[in-house]
């Protein structure tokens, strides 16, 4: 059966007002049988927790779980895996992003970023203290986990009323079954 849908929606937030929403319309071939596993492809309750204090837009020092650390543990430091962040300021949700980047590296860039070639970095980098919730995915395509930030993005919408507060960009996709549960799975650890 062919049936429409929408893929790969882009939403630009800045000052308040969205700038461009791109829509593309394809028409697909899909199986409309589908199996419920109960179950996502990924463990959602292994994620690390991290607690970073931000001192002149650096990171000024980082606990894990309630422990002081030196850096940025793994899986969390390799590069070429893909890693779904979650911000928080106390108990808001702030920000949610993907990496494919060390996450030292990827916070580096967007705390430091000055305007240059457009991109001025994350909207948060002048608060005091945030967590930060990170999920690896070493199988899943770039797809999977951008449909699953793109879930989870539209989970706290849904249940607070508003974007997330420093939300720049989302890239949404057609997602699956799995994607949505792992979006529902990750959206209760990020509230807790």
């Amino acid at each position: 059966m062919l049936t429409p849908y929408f893929t790969n929606i882009v939403l630009i937030y800045s000052s308040n007002i969205y700038l461009t929403v791109l829509v593309i319309k394809q028409m697909k071939t899909f199986n409309s049988e589908i199996v419920a596993t109960g179950e996502t492809r990924m463990q959602v309750k292994n994620y690390q927790r991290y607690r970073i204090v931000l001192k002149n837009k650096r990171i000024a020092s980082i606990e894990l779980d309630g422990h002081e650390e030196k850096g940025f543990k793994r899986p969390a430091t390799e590069n070429k895996r893909l890693k779904l962040y979650v911000v928080k300021s106390g108990s808001e949700v702030i920000y949610v992003g993907i990496t494919s980047q060390s996450i030292r590296n990827r916070l580096r860039y967007g705390l430091k970023a000055q305007g240059k070639g457009g991109y001025h970095g994350y909207k948060w980098k002048d608060l005091g203290e945030v967590d930060i919730l990170i999920w690896c995915f070493p199988k899943e395509s770039r797809d999977y986990v951008e449909a699953v930030e793109a879930e989870l993005v539209y989970l706290f919408r849904k249940c607070t009323g508003k974007w997330p507060k420093h939300q720049m960009e989302i890239h949404f996709h057609d997602a699956s079954e799995d994607e949505i549960k792992a979006a529902e799975a990750i959206f209760k650890e990020s509230c807790g």
